[in-house]
């Protein structure tokens, strides 16, 4: 590894950007248990959505806050909705428009993976922990 490719590998966005595929995980993780224990609970799968997706955008929103961008302040809660809506309809598109090419759902989804995940960390450092995203991590 030269020293310029260890430079820019230890710079503070690129150590921010793995924390939030890290904290990515997790709230996946969190969300996914949540569906499971509320399915198994009630039986009824879109119970189990409506309530993990509730619960995981608030988990989502303080891990993201606090363990990423290193603040949870309520005011910020509208504008990571906002980004969430717009993941939510960048993601519909971009699978319609794979689709419609011919590629099957599971795969062109995967495919459309990265490019949500680095889409939503330059929204939520850009639009929702701006001030946060200067601060040293």
């Amino acid at each position: 590894m030269t020293r310029l490719t260890q430079i820019k590998a230890s710079s503070p966005e690129v150590r921010r950007f793995a924390k939030f595929l890290l904290v990515g995980g997790l709230n996946t993780g969190f969300g996914y248990g949540v569906f499971v224990l509320v399915f198994l609970l009630t039986g009824k799968a879109p119970i189990a959505v409506i309530v993990s997706t509730l619960l995981g955008v608030c988990f989502n929103f303080l891990s993201t806050g606090k363990l990423v961008f290193n603040t949870i302040q309520p005011q910020r809660i509208v504008p990571f909705l906002l980004v969430y809506a717009a993941q939510l309809g960048l993601n519909i598109l971009l699978l319609r428009i794979l689709e419609q090419a011919g590629l099957p759902i599971l795969l062109a989804q995967i495919l459309i993976l990265p490019v949500l995940a680095v889409a939503s960390y330059l929204a939520l450092r850009q639009f929702v922990f701006a001030q946060a995203a200067g601060s040293p991590l």
